[in-house]
Parts: C-alpha cells; structure tokens; sequence
C-alpha cells in the first residue's frame, strides 16, 4: 500500500467517524434554520424587489416594515416551512415498518 493509499485511507476513516458523531448528536435544528434562512435571503430580495419594480404592493404583512425587515422574516418563514417538512419525512422514515432485509419501506 503506497503512502497516498494510507493517507486515502486515514481520511476516509476519519470522516466516517466525524459523520458517525454527527449523527449521534443528532441535528442541530437551529443551525439548519439559520442555513436555510441564509441561502434563501438572496432568492427573497431579489424576489421582492422585482415585484416592487413592477409596481406592486408586498402585501398587507409587509405594512410599517423596511424591505430588508421583509426578506429576512420572509427567508425565516421559508425555512421554518422546510425544516418542518424534513421533521415530517424523517417521522415518517421512522415510522416505516422494517422487512426481513432491514430495509425500511420496502417490501421482499
């Protein structure tokens, strides 16, 4: 086994692990809120200035608050709206019955 092969090596096993701690941990929702949030603020503001190029209103939620106020609360909603659907999936993932082959959902 070449060095290169032994370092390959090392760091595969060295991720494994991390992902395997990880995954014991559990998932930081709050993290995963914040990540969301913060892809999606670009999409939101140039979303929400579009719509105010053209002439139209944000809608009655957005009356006395700024338009960064706007797309940040927005970009909030869009990833609460999405962490709870991952919540929903994983619930039902888990709630999958188990076959002979220990694979969930599927059926021999």
């Amino acid at each position: 086994m070449t060095t290169l092969e032994i370092h390959y090596m090392q760091s595969v096993i060295g991720i494994h692990d991390e992902i395997r701690k990880a995954n014991e941990r559990g998932v930081d929702w709050e993290q995963r809120r914040y990540e969301i949030a913060k892809e999606m603020l670009p999409c939101i503001a140039e979303t929400t200035r579009s719509i105010l190029a053209s002439g139209h209103g944000l809608g009655d939620e957005a009356e006395g608050k700024t338009v960064p106020e706007v797309c940040a609360s927005s970009a909030v909603v869009f990833a609460d709206a999405l962490i709870a659907e991952l919540r929903k999936e994983k619930k039902a993932e888990l709630s999958q019955p188990v076959t002979k082959t220990g694979n969930k959902g599927f059926t021999d």
